[in-house]
C-alpha cells in the first residue's frame, strides 16, 4: 500500500495548528492565574501546567536559528547538555543545600561567649550579631552557638525577634535550628552547634529607629517557651535603622506604587504609643505618576489584627480639592489624617493601614496584585 506524500503547505499548516494550540493553552493558564491573583495571593507554581508548551515553543524557536541540516545535531547537543545538568544538580546544588551544618571545630573561638540556659539542657554559649545597622528592607545576620549536656527529648524551635523602642514586634524568624536541618533531638551532648539566621527589616519600618534583637527557645507543639533567668528572652544586641538611602527629604521615604497613578513617597506617625480615646495624627505624601482622571479618596485605618477596624479617616488626597484630572505628573500632595480611638478600644498592637479608592465605585487601586490595605507600621495602645 502506498501513501501520498504530504505537501509542504499541509506540513506548514499542521505545524501552525500545533503552535496555535500551545499558545492557547499558555494563554488560558495565564488568564486563570490572573483571575486567581485578583482573589488570592499569586503563586508562581500555578504556571507549572504551562511549562511543557512554553518549553516546546522555546525549543522550536532556538532550533529555527540553525540551518535545517544542522537542527537534529543542535537538538541532540542541547538535550545532552540539559541531561548532564539534571544529572549533576542533585549532587552539586541540592545535596549541599540540605546538608546539616557541621558542629564548631574543637579549639575554634566562640564569639561573645556566654552561658545562658534555656530550660535544663539547652545553653546559649555564644553569639555573633554581624549587623549593627540595617536600612528598611535590609537584612540582619545573626549566628547563635548552642550546646547541650544531655540528649534532648524533643525538637525545639528558636525565635528571633526585632522589637522597636515602643516594644512593638517589627520582624521575626521562627525556625528549627540550622534552618530545620539541625533539630535539637539530633544534637550530640558537648558539641557546639552553629545556628545562622537572617532577619529582614520591613520596608515600612519607622526610621530612624532602634531595634532590639531577642531570642528564645520554645516547644512548637505546645507554644510553651523554655524557662530563662528572669523569664525574659535573651537580648543579643541592637540594630539601628537609618532613613532609606536616597531619601527625598521626607520622613520614612518610600515608593509604594498604586496602579501606576499615585505613589506614596513618605509618611509620618504623630506618635508610636497611645491610649484609648486618644488621637493619632498621620501625614502622607503622595506623588502623581500619571494624570488620574478620576477623584480618588484615601482610606486610613487603625486596625487590631486580624481585621477589626477601630478608627478610620477617609477623604480626598488633597482635602477640599477636586478636579484631580488637572494634576500633573510629578505633583506632590501632602495629606493629614486624624485617627481617634474610642474609649472602649482594647489595648494591643494596632496596624496603621492605608489605601486609595474611587468613591463612585468603591474600587481600590492595586499595589501589585493586591487591593488590600497597605500596612505602614504599628502603634502600641496601652491603658
Amino acid at each position: 500500500m502506498s501513501y501520498p506524500l504530504r505537501r509542504r503547505g499541509d506540513d506548514a499548516g499542521v505545524r501552525w495548528t500545533v503552535v496555535v494550540l500551545l499558545l492557547v493553552w499558555i494563554g488560558a493558564v495565564a488568564l486563570s492565574l490572573g483571575r486567581w491573583a485578583q482573589i488570592n495571593f499569586p503563586q508562581g507554581r500555578l504556571l507549572f501546567p504551562a511549562i511543557g508548551p512554553m518549553a516546546t515553543l522555546l525549543a522550536g524557536g532556538l532550533l529555527a536559528w540553525w540551518p535545517r541540516r544542522l537542527q537534529f545535531g543542535a537538538a541532540m547537543l542541547i538535550t545532552s547538555g540539559l541531561a548532564i545538568l539534571v544529572a549533576v544538580t542533585p549532587f552539586v546544588w541540592i545535596a549541599p543545600a540540605f546538608t546539616p551544618p557541621s558542629p564548631l571545630a574543637v579549639g575554634e573561638v566562640i564569639p561573645n561567649p556566654v552561658e545562658y540556659p534555656f530550660g535544663d539542657a539547652v545553653h546559649l554559649v555564644g553569639y555573633d550579631l554581624r549587623t549593627d545597622e540595617a536600612r528598611p528592607g535590609g537584612l540582619v545576620e545573626l549566628t547563635l552557638y548552642w550546646r547541650t549536656g544531655a540528649p534532648l527529648p524533643a525538637d525545639y524551635s528558636v525565635f528571633v525577634h526585632a522589637t522597636d523602642e515602643t516594644d512593638v514586634l517589627q520582624a521575626q524568624v521562627d525556625s528549627y535550628p540550622g534552618g530545620g536541618l539541625s533539630p535539637t533531638s539530633t544534637w550530640v551532648p558537648g558539641a557546639t552547634i552553629v545556628d545562622r539566621y537572617r532577619l529582614r527589616v520591613p520596608t515600612t519600618v519607622n526610621a530612624p529607629s532602634r531595634l532590639r534583637i531577642d531570642i528564645g527557645v520554645y516547644d512548637h507543639a505546645t507554644g510553651e517557651r523554655l524557662p530563662t533567668p528572669g523569664a525574659r528572652p535573651f537580648v543579643v544586641g541592637y540594630v539601628s535603622v537609618p532613613p532609606p538611602s536616597g531619601a527625598n527629604n521626607l520622613p520614612n521615604a518610600t515608593t509604594i506604587n498604586f496602579d501606576d497613578k499615585f505613589a506614596l513617597v513618605g509618611y509620618a506617625l504623630g506618635r508610636r504609643t497611645m491610649s484609648p480615646g486618644e488621637t493619632l495624627e498621620l501625614t502622607l505624601w503622595w506623588e502623581v505618576l500619571r494624570p488620574p482622571g478620576d477623584d480618588y479618596k484615601v482610606f486610613t485605618h487603625l486596625l487590631l489584627p486580624p481585621d477589626a477596624v477601630w478608627s478610620q479617616d477617609d477623604h480626598a488626597l488633597l482635602e477640599g480639592a477636586t478636579a484631580t484630572a488637572t494634576w500633573r505628573v510629578g505633583d506632590r500632595i501632602k495629606g493629614r489624617y486624624l485617627l481617634t480611638l474610642p474609649p472602649e478600644a482594647p489595648t494591643g498592637n494596632y496596624s496603621v493601614e492605608i489605601g486609595l479608592y474611587d468613591p463612585d465605585t468603591s474600587k481600590r487601586l492595586r499595589v501589585g496584585f493586591s487591593d488590600k490595605g497597605v500596612p505602614l507600621g504599628w502603634v502600641r495602645v496601652a491603658p
